[in-house]
């Protein structure tokens, strides 16, 4: 199944939602020892060291949001994975601040 393939997750998701009759007919109630983590361990996984540092660039913000978007493979495909490079600097950028 690729990602794009929603089919049945949406088939799951119709299957096992709460109703306004299921919730009222139930006394449903948060157990706070009882709650999942909030991230997932991969305890067979190695950890991957994520860059430090990133090059520097010499355009100015607004110029590089007018830049040209670069069009999509030919074969259709927009899916991409990003390199470590990318990859890290995306996490470092997202996480600024915290």
């Amino acid at each position: 199944m690729s990602n794009r393939d929603t089919e049945a997750t949406l088939e799951y998701h119709e299957a096992t939602k709460h109703s306004e009759q299921s919730v009222g007919a139930s006394r449903h109630f948060l157990d706070f020892e009882n709650q999942p983590l909030g991230f997932k361990i991969y305890r067979d996984l190695g950890a991957i060291a994520l860059l430090q540092s990133f090059p520097g660039s010499d355009l100015p913000a607004l110029e590089v949001l007018s830049l040209p978007v670069a069009a999509p493979a030919a074969s259709g495909d927009n899916e991409r994975t990003p390199d470590l490079s990318t990859l890290s600097r995306i996490l470092s950028l997202s996480a600024d601040g915290f």
